[in-house]
């Protein structure tokens, strides 16, 4: 990403994960019945508050670069989600801002980005759960 960004913080239990079990992955918003949006702040505190095992940019970075994207592909036709979170690693960046990756799909492909914990995320930027941390124990 350059140079300055660091690894503010990962999510320990993403980070055990030795394979990815496409039946223990789900998308969680984490919005409450009546919000339009939260911030990635809050979103984070209510991960942690659900016990939720969080995709981190490894998780990311081999989706990402698998030969044609089978998974991604796959995971959007079944969920119907253009884009994600990956909120298992917080980065910082050289102006002291905390950033969480995301993969979108982009016309045929998908691409891997970024974005600050200021933006919004509503019910269609939900983040990528591998499991609860009880089922990871």
């Amino acid at each position: 990403m350059g140079t300055g960004w660091k690894i503010e913080e990962q999510d320990k239990c993403s980070l055990l994960l030795t394979e990815i079990d496409l039946n223990k992955m789900s998308f969680e918003t984490c919005l409450k019945e009546g919000e339009s949006w939260i911030t990635g702040e809050e979103k984070l505190r209510r991960h942690a508050k659900a016990k939720h095992v969080l995709a981190d940019a490894k998780i990311g970075q081999i989706l990402f670069e698998e030969k044609d994207q089978k998974i991604l592909e796959y995971l959007y036709k079944k969920y119907g989600y253009s884009h994600f979170e990956l909120p298992g690693t917080i980065l910082r960046s050289p102006d002291n801002r905390c950033y969480t990756l995301y993969l979108h799909k982009s016309l045929d492909r998908w691409d891997l980005d970024y974005d600050h914990f200021e933006c919004g995320r509503n019910a269609d930027f939900p983040s990528l759960v591998m499991e609860t941390r009880e089922q990871n124990l």
